[in-house]
């Protein structure tokens, strides 16, 4: 595919600053707590935003390593349907945020350790197993205290670097993710496998493509106008970067949700929907990837030919031609981290760290 990444020069720096804000907010140092594949956030920023000021790299850096633990809780809970439960108050809050109020801060992490039954407390006897959330974890505190608690801290961040416009793109980007989550958990739980369809448009929701455009916003300096949101041509691009970005993660992962049994995966979905192996299936993957990819290109020469067109100051046509070669690092950075990753291998949690590439 045409699309090369390049790395940015302060990738080191993001690494130190997201490692501790993360611990700073619970999300590493706690028997909950991604090590890996949040722990490579900052590399991952890095390869996406490979021009963003060190400043808005860290930020980015941030909510990329909080998209990426609310994964990984999302992977332990998911196998029995509680998914959904347990990170509700990460939904939640999200909304709250949506409707122009500040979010709950949620528990600060040594409140978290000092609410925790003592060993020899009886009560510690009765606890519910570790794969099913207590009232805790539902009501904010356990595994979805530290989303929350960041989440809260992200939101505060971004507020005071992103304009309205593009706040509100990004909480609308995870209410959908959030939703997209919640549909897949009630489908495990309920071992209904997507069909076809449903698994594309179910994908375009938690693939983050436009979350990261966002992000592109916030690394070049660049507010999205409303007319130019609203073309045609830039939501095909979207759809594209979309489509791209959560097949190329699939391909990416399908050993591990192979592992796992999970039908969420575009490689398992067209397995069972046209009878294939898993290789061929793979296969057929990786084509439609470069297919779309394709079709990225493609959409992007007419997105640019429409504002080359457009009814904009001349200033703002130039700084949204500018935006849009940005867009495409993004996706390049994407596709060249899901080559990284699939590469070093995924371990399972609990099991060994990788060494992050930042260090």
């Amino acid at each position: 595919m045409p699309f090369a990444a390049t790395v940015n020069p302060a990738a080191r720096e993001a690494g130190r600053h997201t490692r501790h804000w993360a611990t700073r907010m619970g999300l590493l140092g706690d028997e909950s707590g991604p090590g890996w594949p949040a722990g490579c956030a900052p590399h991952a920023a890095a390869r996406m935003y490979p021009r963003a000021p060190t400043g808005k790299l860290n930020l980015i850096s941030d909510h990329l390593w909080w998209l990426l633990a609310l994964d990984e809780r999302f992977e332990r809970l998911g196998r029995d349907g509680t998914a959904a439960r347990a990170l509700d108050p990460v939904h939640r809050a999200v909304l709250t945020a949506r409707a122009g109020a500040a979010p709950p801060e949620g528990p600060t992490p040594d409140a978290r350790r000092s609410n925790r039954a003592a060993p020899d407390d009886p009560a510690s006897d009765r606890a519910a197993p570790d794969d099913a959330p207590s009232e805790q974890a539902v009501s904010g505190g356990g595994v979805a205290g530290p989303l929350v608690r960041a989440f809260a801290d992200l939101h505060r961040r971004s507020g005071a670097a992103l304009p309205r416009g593009c706040l509100t793109r990004l909480l609308d980007g995870l209410d959908g993710v959030l939703r997209g989550l919640a549909v897949e958990a009630a489908s495990r739980h309920r071992r209904l496998p997507p069909n076809e369809a449903e698994y594309t448009a179910l994908r375009r929701d938690t693939s983050r493509a436009g979350i990261f455009a966002v992000f592109t916003e916030l690394a070049v300096g660049v507010e999205l106008s409303p007319r130019v949101a609203a073309r045609a041509e830039y939501r095909e691009l979207i759809d594209c970067a979309a489509d791209i970005t959560g097949w190329d993660q699939d391909l990416a992962a399908v050993r591990r949700d192979s592992a796992r049994g999970g039908p969420h995966n575009l490689v398992r979905v067209l397995a069972r929907t046209h009878a294939l192996s898993l290789p061929q299936a793979a296969q057929r993957t990786a084509e439609r990837i470069t297919r779309r990819g394709e079709d990225y290109l493609a959409a992007e020469y007419r997105l640019l030919c429409a504002l080359e067109h457009a009814e904009l100051p001349a200033v703002e046509r130039l700084r949204h031609q500018r935006l849009v070669p940005a867009l495409r690092d993004t996706l390049s950075g994407v596709i060249a981290w899901n080559h990284a990753w699939s590469q070093l291998g995924r371990p399972e949690p609990g099991s060994a760290a990788v060494s992050r590439p930042w260090r």
